[in-house]
């Protein structure tokens, strides 16, 4: 925020990660603002986690959430009960920035730390200051641990970290002007995003009436009898996808053998379908691991889809391959007959989205999450010509790179109003910029 000024006068902090700061700024202790409590848990209060990007929940974690953050504990009354004002932090993100400010009463995982104030102060002012870049390295510093996954800020050294306070009423005044800027910006990033949804929806929009409608509107129509297609053109072919593909499945090497693993050969998994596109990953495998474990090699212009795992929950994820692979057990490798392009195939899957996961819901409920061969052999796929199918390839690259573009923008708009954001929280906690009601 380049209209706030520094304060009149600066003094040397004494403190080598917080350099200089306010002339009347005070350098305390850890431990002259905290004690460590442990207290006992209460069944009847909610659990709440630390994120490294949000701080503390208010809310009650959901089952799920709980088992992906917290080691989940049977009995609720070995949590560690937090109260608001106290200050909450995960040992061994502390050092990624893991703290939160509580708010409501709660309970947290054994694992984390909670502080007590002893003194008059605000905890959402320390929250942030342990936020900032240099605090966030003089954690990682004060942390013990042979490698960052083991990295343990225990209170014995926690409480011996210094910062440079304000005056109450000073932390109160920057907080204010604090939560009032971020509130623009946060405004504005919620706008932008909204903005990037709305261009997503409207593309997959496009990408879906141009794969089952085509691109000549003055074309006769008829019904197709699938309702998510609803009327499609007269010359078109209505088959099914088991009739149009042949499959490739996949497997995983044994981790127990170093001679599988670290080669060259792509081994495909889940967490690679980020994008629509292959064109490497994660993981690699040895020509060893292939042949010992009999694996198949899948061909360029192959579509992988995922069949099973807990991202078909929300997803259905489609991507080409440009390259070579092989794929684990979670993925099928679709390879298209000669009357239908590979490209073509992978607009055809990622507009039939929602009917997939709509389907995947549905079994969900029946308690698992998989999409099975029969299900996916049943769907209905349009086979328009093959020159038709290269002119809706082409019309829908054009239209994906003018709506990619302007996306791209509005996310690198995004990612500067979080580094301002970011800036600013940390000047304003470190004395760089003066929010003084009076300044």
């Amino acid at each position: 925020m380049s209209h706030y000024r520094p304060y009149p006068q600066y003094k040397d902090s004494g403190v080598e990660w917080v350099g200089a700061v306010p002339s009347h700024w005070e350098s305390r202790r850890m431990a002259s603002l905290f004690r460590e409590v442990a207290r006992l848990g209460d069944p009847a209060l909610p659990i709440l986690s630390i994120s490294i990007h949000d701080g503390i929940t208010d809310d009650e974690l959901a089952p799920d959430d709980r088992d992906r953050r917290i080691s989940q504990i049977e009995d609720r009354t070995k949590y560690k009960r937090v109260a608001p004002k106290d200050l909450a932090y995960n040992m061994m993100r502390a050092w990624q920035g893991a703290f939160g400010a509580v708010t409501v009463d709660g309970l947290v995982s054994p694992a984390y730390v909670v502080a007590e104030p002893i003194d008059a102060f605000r905890t959402v002012f320390i929250e942030q200051l342990l936020r900032t870049p240099n605090a966030i390295e003089e954690m990682r510093r004060y942390s013990r641990g042979i490698a960052d996954f083991r990295m343990r800020l225990y209170w014995d050294y926690f409480r011996d970290l210094k910062i440079c306070l304000p005056s109450l009423e000073e932390q109160d005044s920057i907080l204010n002007r604090v939560s009032y800027e971020t509130a623009r910006m946060d405004s504005l990033i919620a706008k932008k995003s909204e903005f990037i949804d709305l261009l997503e929806k409207k593309l997959q929009a496009l990408v879906k009436r141009a794969v089952t409608k085509g691109l000549d509107r003055k074309a006769r129509m008829r019904e197709s009898g699938v309702p998510w297609i609803g009327e499609m053109p007269d010359h078109w072919k209505l088959s099914k996808l088991g009739y149009e593909v042949s499959e490739c499945g996949g497997k995983t090497p044994t981790t127990d053998n170093t001679a599988y693993w670290g080669g060259d050969i792509p081994w495909v998994t889940p967490k690679d379908m980020k994008g629509d596109v292959i064109a490497d990953s994660i993981d690699k495998i040895t020509p060893f691991a292939v042949s010992e474990c009999g694996m198949v090699a899948i061909p360029v212009g192959s579509v992988l889809v995922v069949v099973r795992g807990m991202i078909l929950a929300h997803s259905f994820p489609v991507a080409l391959t440009t390259i070579p692979v092989t794929i684990n057990q979670d993925m099928k490798a679709l390879v298209p007959s000669k009357h239908l392009l590979s490209t073509y195939l992978k607009l055809v899957l990622q507009s039939a989205k929602s009917y997939v996961v709509t389907i995947l819901v549905a079994e969900a409920a029946h308690g698992t999450r998989v999409l099975r061969t029969d299900m996916w052999r049943q769907l209905p796929v349009l086979l328009p010509p093959i020159e038709e199918q290269q002119l809706i390839c082409d019309h829908v690259d054009a239209i994906a790179t003018r709506f990619g573009n302007l996306i791209s923008l509005t996310k690198a708009s995004i990612e500067l109003l979080q580094r301002r954001r970011a800036a600013f929280m940390a000047a304003a906690v470190t004395g760089q910029i003066d929010l003084r009601e009076s300044a």
